[in-house]
């Protein structure tokens, strides 16, 4: 099964404002109901709801193969896409693009305080950066908390007209980490779709390392070496073994 890694270039207005927070801070018949409760109490196994992610790699489900890209680890759906930021200057792998069925979902993972919290705060400024760029934003209740939810204003090459591009924006606090996902394209608009994206999400593990960093510093990222494999064999091989060159997309 063979997974696609690609070059690809940022929407200039989407990273500036979804980048304006990441400057480091200061560190710091009908059946008897009484009958049927008893031979479920008796008889079933027990068993325990399956966790909702993103996880922390404390925490990640054992026995999947996922994808290594060092501070993130991502499954390799079938169908899906991915390619990797970097900075123009350093080269520092900074966040992943996964291409979905139509619908972009671009991941960055943030050192974060103990306290937690982060988002919140992020979200704020975020929301105040994208309204300097006449963007339209409201926050609403999701599947992962409290979301922006944005239309962004797009120039046009071919026609003087104004066009608007819907992100959703979404947030979530782990131990010591917070990831952002910002989602645009067909998954704002088909629930289907959306329920499969939102699977990729939670399915995310973040991997923040023990060593100090500032809030709001990126969490970098490296090349695949080898697909964490907590399985007897690993089913993804041809994925592990991606040369670097062609998977870096430079940030424009």
């Amino acid at each position: 099964m063979k997974r696609l890694f690609s070059r690809r270039k940022k929407d200039e207005t989407a990273a500036e404002a979804s980048d304006a927070f990441v400057q480091p801070a200061q560190a710091d018949g009908a059946p008897d109901p009484a009958a049927a409760a008893e031979e479920t109490a008796t008889d079933a196994p027990a068993t325990e709801p399956m966790p909702a992610g993103p996880f922390d790699i404390a925490d990640a489900p054992e026995g999947q193969a996922r994808i290594d890209f060092g501070g993130l680890q991502v499954l390799p759906i079938d169908g899906l896409q991915i390619s990797v930021d970097a900075e123009r200057e350093t080269r520092r792998l900074t966040g992943l693009n996964l291409v979905y069925r139509d619908t972009l979902i671009q991941l960055q993972a943030f050192a974060a305080p103990r306290r937690g919290g982060l988002w919140e705060d992020v979200r704020g400024r975020l929301r105040a950066s994208l309204t300097a760029q006449d963007a339209t934003t409201e926050t609403r209740q999701g599947e992962f908390g409290t979301e922006l939810h944005a239309r962004i204003p797009v120039s046009s090459e071919n026609s003087q007209a104004r066009t608007y591009r819907p992100m959703r924006f979404i947030g979530v606090d782990g131990p010591r980490w917070m990831l952002r996902a910002v989602v645009s394209g067909q998954a704002l608009r088909d629930d289907e779709i959306r329920e499969d994206v939102e699977r990729i999400i939670r399915s995310t593990v973040v991997v923040r390392g023990s060593g100090p960093m500032a809030p709001t510093e990126v969490i970098e990222l490296s090349m695949p070496g080898a697909t964490t494999d907590t399985t007897e064999r690993n089913p993804y091989a041809d994925v592990a073994h991606i040369q670097p060159g062609p998977a870096i997309a430079e940030t424009r």
